[in-house]
């Protein structure tokens, strides 16, 4: 496989590339451990084979990129807001308005899965 270079620093998909280098955070030398079964240590991030938890470094340092697991859970988190907020507003709307929604209506979302 050939090497080439590029004129201008972009992203590029040839294979003739080395690999991305690993982030600082997996550099060698750190170790992970579990947070709840410390006698877990691995030589990289993973999962703990014991409760599933992620794995953390056994030291922390200031250069740490974003938190895969803090992204993900905010993203699982605004979807079940947004997927859970119409629910609660149509259980909660007769108690709001005051018996706004008449039973027959009720029973109608009711079984139409949306109350």
């Amino acid at each position: 496989m050939t090497k080439h270079t590029h004129a201008a620093p972009h992203t590029c998909a040839h294979a003739a590339h080395d690999p991305a280098p690993a982030p600082a955070s997996t550099a060698a030398g750190v170790e992970y451990t579990c947070p709840m079964h410390p006698e877990i240590v691995r030589d990289g991030p993973g999962t703990c084979p014991i409760c599933g938890m992620a794995l953390e470094p056994r030291t922390a340092t200031l250069e740490d990129g974003p938190n895969p697991e803090l992204v993900d859970m905010r993203r699982r988190f605004i979807v079940g807001a947004a997927l859970g907020a119409p629910v609660f507003l149509l259980a909660m709307a007769d108690m709001v308005l005051g018996g706004g929604m008449s039973a027959g209506a009720s029973l109608g979302l009711g079984l139409a899965g949306l109350g």
